[in-house]
């Protein structure tokens, strides 16, 4: 029985890392977490025990980028969070996680804000959906931002097939 390398959650290509040892992958994570330290946001490097585990794919959340949202009144941190992922077979790949942080919730989707936050959208419904637009196109650029590091560290690879066991075949984006 086959399977994929790499498991991806949530970036928009499978940003693909060949690693040969385990300086390999120090030094990419050591450089990602600079270049992040460096960046327009925020950034807590988070402690070595914060692990991002899949079973079968074990990562590493390599800190918490964020950024502070507020309309007239209404605010919230958008996070994102930058994971080395490690692959089934062989190398690594890099995702992200998101989180946006109410007085109310921890939310993965900005979708989840109109439930969340019901009070502000009944009451101010004018502010809230310049609030939520805000969100979501910070969440955006945080993200572009992200992935356009991420390609220049890895290899960005599509899916071109997956077979019924489970073996996957690549292709560079």
């Amino acid at each position: 029985m086959a399977t994929s390398n790499f498991y991806n959650k949530n970036a928009n290509s499978i940003f693909a890392v060949e690693i040969e040892d385990e300086w390999d992958y120090d030094d990419i994570k050591s450089n990602l977490k600079s270049i992040f330290e460096n960046s327009k946001y925020s950034f807590l490097v988070l402690d070595e025990s914060e692990k991002n585990y899949n079973r079968s794919y074990p990562g590493f959340a390599i800190g918490s980028l964020y950024t502070h949202v507020e309309v007239h009144g209404i605010e919230a941190t958008i996070n994102i969070i930058p994971i080395i992922r490690s692959g089934y077979y062989s190398g690594i790949n890099l995702d992200w996680e998101l989180e946006i942080e109410t007085d109310y919730d921890m939310l993965n989707s900005v979708d989840d804000l109109t439930e969340s936050m019901s009070i502000f959208n009944k009451s101010n419904k004018k502010y809230f959906d310049l609030f939520v637009s805000k969100c979501k196109s910070t969440k955006e650029e945080m993200i572009e931002y992200v992935e356009k590091i991420y390609s220049e560290y890895s290899i960005p690879l599509g899916v071109t097939a997956i077979f019924s066991n489970g073996e996957t075949i690549y292709h560079k984006i």
